[in-house]
């Protein structure tokens, strides 16, 4: 099913989107308290002299809960800050195309209130790549 085009976001649309995620990978609790953050950090953010180009890669979800913090944090003192993301829960072992897809979209959604404070890019490994090691 993950090769057939638009399975897994409708999927993700009509039944997995406001179900508990049962894999290792979950940004829910990022989801629900990241715009209370941002409207704390959004002030500062008018305010500050711009600063440098940041970017931060992220691939597990407690490092993309991590790095999210950080970006609002530093985007707060004027920086622009980019954060790439790579769903994985495990990253020695390779999940099917479905569950990856759902992931991807996991994903935004969870880190969709960033925007337009942290840039955020999700990057994708072709299918055919071998797991990471």
């Amino acid at each position: 099913m993950g090769d057939l085009p638009f399975t897994a976001e409708i999927d993700w649309m009509l039944r997995s989107k406001n179900r508990p995620r049962k894999d290792h990978f979950n940004l829910d609790r990022l989801q629900k308290s990241l715009p209370a953050a941002r409207a704390v950090v959004e002030p500062f953010v008018k305010n500050a002299t711009p600063g440098k180009k940041v970017l931060f890669f992220a691939t597990l979800h407690y490092w993309i809960e991590q790095s999210a913090y950080l970006g609002l944090a530093l985007a707060g003192l004027g920086h622009k800050v980019t954060l790439l993301t790579l769903p994985y829960s495990e990253w020695h072992k390779q999940q099917d195309n479905f569950t990856q897809r759902q992931r991807v979209l996991h994903t935004h959604d969870a880190l969709a209130s960033l925007s337009p404070l942290v840039e955020h890019v999700l990057a994708s490994l072709p299918s055919h790549a071998p797991p990471l090691r």
